[in-house]
């Protein structure tokens, strides 16, 4: 049997959903199981933030819905040109920057949604002046002020930088400064000056949870685990001093720090600190809260990541209700959670359920945005997959193409996200043996990617993936494997040596190296395979199995049926406790 790196491609690309980090300190989010990475916004704040003394002063805040999109646009164009001038100098910004570019497309597929966010967060900014207001005159305050409530934060940021410049009146001031400035970059999808202020802030107050918490979550999203993950770990600590066990600003650290872990492929750990949180969420908001469905919703996610499909579905079908009780049935957020359930049932083979719940979402999609936005082509998507799945080919490759249009009419012909629409295409083409169709959009999909995020990013490298599985299947092996070493040395130094990720490409190609009878270094690369898996998605993965088995095919090869025989006892162990686990109704 052969092991397919990625059955779909994520539409624009991180890997593992990166796009549903909790985005703010008190914020819980919901990783979408959808064959497009996209954000959950369930954004209930839970946690007050807590000024400098004075009158809370309120204004309103009126932004023009035309010309924030407008903004969005111009930031999409810097970071693309940012990004073609890069090439493959600065692997690590350009990775910054494609995460910048995936939230700020998710901003603008959202954009009445995201107006709201930025209307709360400028009047938050505003009160933050306000606090600060000795620092200016009553003039600059008023003229900020006004600037503010039409969406300008130029003079803002101005007044704040002016406070951390003197910064000679006191520390705390200081800290608030830099701490807005981080909003406010990050407000404007620019992490990496986002991350400089937050860390400032921190530098000056460094015991303000708050603070590290943020600074934690932007390293985060940076894709700076490790620094992110320390980071959470002391606001944790500091919070836990300062509250009882059951405070909501644990829980939502404690589901941030769950969420870098099933990032990092720890899902045992990610696991474990999503039941804590979800048992703090509960608590404080009650059982049918939409935070509490967005933690189910992100436990799920780990379940499916480790192969228990029967207890994934479980936790999707209980945060739908939850969502369509509290918010709504014909809300976006349930149409995400209709696609995650759907998933589940796909994979469980009950493509009938699974067909209608996308078409559910589908519909839900169609009524928000339109049937020319992003988000519907999501949509088609997900429904186009189950029907490739059943061999409905004409009608999965109809959706497709539907989608793709839409992404190119929304983005441009030289998109990431069109990159990944193409890739769904050639699967597609792939699977009905079209090779020569396959091929050809590979390779397109690939020369986007290479242009657009330069030569090092791991969405390259799963393109070369992907091209070097359908040279296998075609036979030509020559050109298989250059393109397999190349993939997995692009991945290995992105995601690193370890990464589930990675051991897809060592899978494919120990197949290709026992198609050719180089016995021992397909026997090598099963044995790291098995290893990273075991590791990451623990030992009953139905990957394992299908592992254990291509192994077990080799050794009686190489004529050692002994060695084989176990090998296939424990696959069909794992097959069944698999379907133990995960009926199909």
């Amino acid at each position: 049997m052969r092991l397919s790196a990625w059955a779909y491609i994520v539409f624009g690309g991180i890997l593992m959903g990166l796009g549903a980090i909790c985005h703010a300190y008190g914020w819980y989010k919901l990783k979408s199981e959808t064959t497009k990475t996209e954000s959950f916004p369930s954004r209930n704040t839970i946690a007050s933030r807590d000024i400098a003394a004075g009158r809370d002063v309120i204004i309103t805040i009126g932004i023009n819905r035309d010309d924030f999109y407008r903004t969005l646009k111009d930031r999409d164009k810097e970071i693309l040109n940012e990004i073609f001038k890069l090439k493959s100098q600065d692997t690590e910004k350009l990775r910054v920057m494609e995460k910048e570019l995936i939230d700020l497309h998710t901003k603008m597929e959202n954009i009445d949604r995201s107006l709201i966010e930025q209307e709360v967060k400028l009047a938050e900014t505003y009160k933050s002046l306000n606090s600060l207001k000795n620092f200016f005159t009553a003039d600059q305050l008023v003229s900020a002020g006004e600037a503010l409530k039409k969406g300008e934060v130029g003079a803002a940021e101005d007044l704040f930088k002016q406070v951390l410049d003197k910064g000679l009146r006191g520390m705390e001031p200081a800290a608030e400064a830099a701490f807005q400035l981080g909003v406010l970059a990050e407000s404007r999808i620019d992490y990496i000056e986002a991350c400089r202020y937050y860390t400032k802030a921190v530098e000056l107050q460094p015991k303000n949870p708050l603070y590290i918490f943020q600074a934690g979550r932007i390293t985060h999203v940076m894709g700076h685990y490790r620094e992110a993950e320390l980071l959470y770990n002391k606001a944790l600590e500091i919070q836990k001093d300062h509250s009882d066990s059951t405070d909501p600003r644990i829980g939502a650290i404690l589901n941030s720090l769950a969420v870098l872990y099933h990032d990092k492929g720890n899902h045992s750990k990610a696991e474990t600190l999503y039941n804590e949180s979800l048992k703090i969420a509960e608590a404080n908001f009650g059982p049918d809260h939409p935070n509490v469905a967005a933690i189910l919703n992100n436990l799920a996610s780990v379940y499916k990541s480790q192969g228990n499909y029967g207890e994934a579905k479980k936790l999707f079908k209980h945060s739908l209700k939850i969502l369509e009780k509290s918010l709504g049935l014909g809300h976006p957020d349930v149409a995400i959670n209709l696609n995650n359930l759907a998933d589940i049932y796909q994979k469980l083979g009950n493509y009938l359920k699974a067909e209608d719940l996308n078409k559910r979402s589908l519909t839900i999609r169609v009524n928000v945005w339109g049937s020319d936005h992003p988000n519907v082509a999501t949509g088609l998507n997900s429904l186009a997959s189950v029907y490739r799945a059943q061999g409905k080919f004409s009608e999965a490759e109809d959706l497709y193409k539907r989608s793709r249009k839409i992404l190119e009419n929304a983005w441009g012909l030289e998109h990431p996200n069109v990159a990944s629409s193409l890739n769904n295409l050639a699967l597609l083409y792939r699977q009905q043996r079209k090779f020569a169709e396959a091929e050809l959009l590979y390779q397109q999909a690939l020369t986007i990617r290479e242009k657009v995020l330069g030569s090092e990013h791991p969405q390259v490298g799963k393109s070369m993936g992907d091209l070097s599985l359908t040279y296998w299947e075609e036979g030509k092996y020559s050109q298989a494997e250059p393109l397999y070493k190349k993939s997995l040395e692009i991945l290995e130094k992105a995601l690193g040596p370890e990464h589930p990720e990675v051991a897809y490409i060592l899978n494919n190609q120990a197949l290709l190296y026992f198609s050719i009878g180089r016995y021992t270094e397909a026997e090598l690369l099963y044995q790291r395979t098995l290893y990273i898996w075991e590791k990451s998605l623990g030992p009953d993965h139905p990957d394992i199995a299908t592992c254990l088995e291509n192994y077990a095919a080799l050794l009686k090869k190489m004529n050692r049926e002994a060695e084989a025989q176990p090998l296939e006892v424990r696959a069909a162990s794992i097959k069944a406790k698999r379907a133990e686990k995960n009926p199909e109704n």
